[in-house]
């Protein structure tokens, strides 16, 4: 995966990028499809009636039970990056935006309707302690349980959709490191300049680049060897740091900001997301969300001071 990655991003099309993602994207959709048709056989009524909703039943409050949905939810709707990534090509062709912004809404409608006939099939096919008890994805639960046939999909699935969002973020970082680079070379000692030469070359800016991608490669390989991977526990974690601050603050003060003084005008917009009231309700929800991680949800130290800093500079931004 991160020898494709390279080729990719050695390509520096975006063209070959989006056009992957749409084969991939319509080839991991019909395999979510089969895979929840095979699961659907072995759905259950006992499992799917199954639930441990703190406050019902008498059932107190658990807060491990919520350290993990806000995070795993917010990033599976999360794709301000490929969205960011496809617009500069959508909008040269399209100017108006209109069906940037359809397309967009069209997009996380199907992402809803795949997510529930997903999670309909799996928790009712598998049981509670099945799930709970496994630290990667749901294919291995739902394999045990269905067949080995789901080994084969599932693993299709897995490169391909995951491999296709690997590649999104690569080029996410690795785009953000090359913009960086006027700037550090610039501010480097005279007697470097042999650094300065190597940074603005074309291949130092290639690989300069890549140095990001290559260490997530790297510590994702570190915790598998170590066998402490898990796929949950960083993006529950990571979702709620991140997340809230780039899919729901940021996006409110630059539709605020953009409405004000923008570099260009837009042909069609939602004036309902731009209002004062709209973008102050979702800039305190996220707020919130880090707030009740970090004193409340999260028992870790580090987690907690994670939130609590993130949620700071949120503060401090927005302010």
């Amino acid at each position: 995966m991160f020898l494709v990655t390279l080729v990719i991003l050695r390509r520096e099309s975006l063209d070959a990028t989006v056009a992957s993602a749409l084969v991939v994207g319509v080839t991991s959709i019909t395999l979510i499809l089969l895979l929840s048709l095979l699961a659907l056989p072995h759905v259950t009524g006992a499992n799917l009636r199954q639930s441990a909703v703190p406050f019902i039943d008498g059932k107190p409050f658990d807060a491990s039970l919520l350290e993990l949905i806000f995070g795993v939810v917010l990033l599976a709707y999360f794709g301000h990056i490929s969205a960011g990534n496809c617009a500069a090509v959508v909008l040269q062709r399209d100017p108006s935006a209109r069906s940037f912004i359809r397309g967009s809404v069209a997009a996380l409608a199907a992402a809803i309707g795949l997510y529930s006939v997903w999670v309909l099939a799996v928790n009712g096919a598998v049981s509670p302690a099945a799930l709970s008890g496994e630290s990667g994805t749901a294919l291995e639960p739902l394999a045990a349980e269905v067949g080995p046939s789901i080994h084969i999909l599932g693993s299709v699935f897995a490169v391909l959709a995951m491999g296709m969002a690997s590649i999104h973020y690569s080029l996410a970082l690795f785009n953000q490191a090359r913009e960086w680079l006027p700037a550090l070379a610039s501010e480097v000692a005279p007697a470097r300049a042999g650094w300065r030469k190597v940074a603005t070359s074309r291949a130092g800016r290639f690989w300069v680049g890549v140095l990001p991608v290559a260490a997530i490669f790297l510590g994702a390989e570190g915790l598998m060897l170590a066998d402490r991977e898990s796929f949950a526990g960083p993006l529950g974690f990571l979702g709620t740091i991140t997340a809230p601050v780039l899919a729901g603050i940021f996006p409110m003060l630059m539709v605020v900001a953009g409405r004000r003084k923008g570099d260009c005008e837009v042909g069609f917009v939602w004036r309902l997301v731009g209002h004062p009231v709209v973008a102050a309700a979702v800039f305190l929800f996220f707020l919130a969300a880090l707030l009740l991680h970090g004193l409340v949800i999260w028992e870790e130290p580090y987690e907690r001071v994670a939130a609590l800093v993130v949620a700071a500079a949120a503060v401090a931004v927005g302010a």
